[in-house]
């Protein structure tokens, strides 16, 4: 007799518990999220008659956030940027150095794996 009763609840228990989970809205996975920062160097050259041509060093450093969900992403930069130019003319002559904020926005589709396209 212990073991029919024990048998009865046992089974409405588990009749309990999945009426109870179907009765819960089912939804998607949230997207995953990425946040860093960044730091590098470019090197930079301004055109003109006045201008040293040759290429000189700065420094980017900044952050990022991503925003990614299945194959589709969205990742937000904010960089500052320096960089140093010359003037090499008969009338002036000199260097200054210039800081300079970009915020590009970047749309990701997932190739494979690990590899993103960027535009």
């Amino acid at each position: 007799m212990k073991r029919i009763i024990l048998f009865t609840l046992f089974t409405a228990s588990l009749y309990a518990s999945q009426s109870e989970a179907q009765s819960v809205p089912v939804v998607g996975k949230p997207p995953k999220v990425s946040l860093g920062l960044k730091i590098g160097g470019n090197f930079e050259q301004l055109q003109g008659n006045s201008w040293e041509q040759a290429y000189k060093p700065g420094i980017v450093a900044g952050a990022f956030l991503g925003v990614h969900k299945n194959k589709l992403g969205l990742k937000v930069e904010a960089l500052i940027n320096t960089a140093q130019y010359a003037i090499n003319d008969s009338i002036q002559k000199g260097t200054f150095r210039a800081v300079y904020l970009t915020i590009p926005v970047l749309f990701e589709y997932k190739l494979v794996k690990r590899l993103w396209l960027q535009a």
